[in-house]
């Protein structure tokens, strides 16, 4: 991975670079994350007054099929914005949007569709003018600040949704999102070096899948959001303590989450066509084949070489 940067003026900054992308302030991401593979990108950062707006361009790869043979890969690509306005000294607010397409289909050889070089935020009026039916997906990032030691954040996301069935409670299939909510809480009751983070995150089922597979929110078989894909409910907690040369942090994960128990797809595997539904009412989070997950790890360390980070470790999962 590697990355070449230009800032021609202070207000722009251009990468190009082989690797990967994070938005958000927690230890996952519901909008976009580190969990997949490395990927080829552009990434156009525009930073003025109290925003900072990133256009960012991605080259992504459906893996399934190939035996390996990277000649078999079937390209697809992404276009994300992502625009963070500083509200106050303690409150940002970011808007998120993101839109995927597949090189080539059985009608149409289209690559990287220059329409989607539109720089401004908002792809869904671009996508309806095209007549496409590409895998849109919006959301929202918050943090506020509470004290100067205590952090809250969260994120929204929507892939699709219709009111009047969320209104309706039906649990009709094509209501789908994904939300966080977390906090980093330093020095906590005045205890001295100790850190607290902890964060709950969930996504409904079908969640950034889509009817044709290859739209899909994925790339080398891996979901770009959380690594459980969707049809989840987690919570993840972190506590960290330093003294002196020595740190401890002890990370514990509990989750809830539904793999399909059939051929037909309970809407877990982002990599399962959403037209392949088990069914399109009374959908759940944790339906399907019911999975509880507990993971817990503690890490003991002993700084050796402040300045490069060097440490030994011993480490118990």
């Amino acid at each position: 991975s590697g990355y070449a940067s230009y800032t021609p003026h202070k207000y722009f900054n251009f990468r190009l670079g082989y690797g990967k992308n994070f938005f958000g302030d927690g230890y996952r991401s519901m909008l976009l994350s580190d969990n997949a593979y490395n990927y080829p990108y552009l990434c156009v950062t525009t930073s003025f007054w109290k925003v900072k707006y990133v256009n960012l361009f991605a080259m992504m790869d459906d893996i399934r099929g190939s035996n390996g043979n990277p000649s078999q890969f079937k390209r697809k690509y992404i276009s994300m914005h992502f625009l963070n306005w500083n509200i106050s000294r303690r409150v940002s607010l970011g808007i998120f949007e993101s839109i995927v397409w597949q090189a080539k289909d059985t009608l149409l050889n289209r690559q990287f569709d220059v329409n989607y070089l539109n720089p401004f935020i908002f792809y869904r009026p671009v996508e309806y003018s095209l007549g496409s039916s590409d895998n849109a997906l919006m959301g929202l990032n918050l943090k506020v600040k509470i004290t100067d030691n205590y952090l809250l954040y969260g994120q929204a996301l929507i892939d699709e949704f219709l009111l009047s069935q969320i209104k309706a409670d039906s649990g009709w299939w094509a209501n789908k999102y994904a939300f966080q909510i977390g906090a980093k809480l330093l020095e906590p009751l005045k205890i001295k070096n100790l850190q607290i983070q902890t964060e709950f995150n969930t996504a409904r089922p079908f969640t950034y899948s889509h009817g044709a597979t290859l739209q899909n929110y994925a790339h080398y078989n891996a979901p770009l959001a959380h690594p459980l894909g969707a049809n989840f409910k987690e919570s993840v907690t972190f506590i960290r303590f330093s003294l002196k040369k020595f740190q401890f942090e002890n990370q514990t994960n509990f989750s809830v989450y539904g793999t399909d128990s059939s051929a037909l797809s309970y809407g877990g595997n982002v990599y399962q066509s959403y037209n392949n539904r088990a069914q399109d009412y009374h959908n759940f989070t944790g339906q399907g084949l019911k999975n509880d997950l507990f993971f817990n790890k503690f890490t003991a360390s002993w700084v050796l070489v402040p300045e490069v980070n060097l440490r030994l470790f011993i480490s118990h999962t």
